[in-house]
Order: C-alpha cells, then sequence, then structure tokens
C-alpha cells in the first residue's frame, strides 16, 4: 500500500517546474479558474500512465519558448513520480518525451532512491 507521493512535471505545456505532494489519506482534488494548468496537468499525467510516444505532441506538449527559444530544440518534458511505501522505502520512475527529426522519443527509467526514509518533508 502507498503511503504518500510527490509528482513533478516539468517542461510540459504551460509547467515549466511543477511539484504535488501527497500524503496517505488526503484526496487530492485539481481546481481553480480557467487557464492555471489544471487541464495541462491531467494530460501530464495520462501521458505519464498511457506510455505511448505517438501520443505526445510536440508542437504543443514542448512551449514554443523552449523548444525553439533560447533553450534549444530538443528539450525535453519530464513527468516524475516518486512513491512510497509504509516500510519507509522509496522508489522513483521518470518518463521524458522529446522529439528528434520529426520522431518522438520516450524514455523512461525506474529505481529504488531510498530505503527507510521520509519521502515528504
Amino acid at each position: 500500500m502507498l503511503s504518500e507521493f510527490k509528482i513533478k512535471i516539468s517542461n510540459f505545456r504551460s509547467i515549466f517546474n511543477l511539484t504535488v505532494d501527497c500524503k496517505n489519506g488526503e484526496l487530492l482534488i485539481v481546481f481553480g479558474p480557467n487557464n492555471i494548468v489544471k487541464t495541462n496537468f491531467l494530460r501530464a499525467l495520462d501521458l505519464f500512465f498511457y506510455l505511448d510516444k505517438d501520443k505526445f505532441n510536440h508542437e504543443i506538449d514542448i512551449p514554443y519558448h523552449i523548444a525553439e527559444g533560447s533553450y534549444g530544440g530538443g528539450s525535453k518534458s519530464q513527468i516524475t513520480v516518486e512513491f512510497g511505501n509504509q516500510s519507509g522505502d522509496i522508489y522513483t520512475i521518470t518518463t521524458k518525451y522529446s522529439r528528434s527529426r520529426s520522431e518522438n522519443i520516450f524514455q523512461m527509467n525506474g529505481k529504488k532512491i531510498r530505503q527507510n526514509s521520509v519521502l515528504l518533508k
């Protein structure tokens, strides 16, 4: 059983860098006025769990100022989920989406990052 988790999203649509912490038993509610990243947050989660490089749309999923601006092409959208169990073990899974020569690129890495420690401080 998961006891807590953290979602980190960077360089995805209107999200430059977002971290959402959730603790055991807490309900995560996404709400607010229009144009404050709710839909983009949910789309990033959909990409994370769907694991299909063809669902990624480089033209709209990587912000223009990152893909074509001062950061240069090839920057990656990244979605990371860290989760811990009740024993204190912590794991991380990271997905990266990018595009090269009109082909979507998908990378996924996972690992145990700590044992018997606290994820959220």
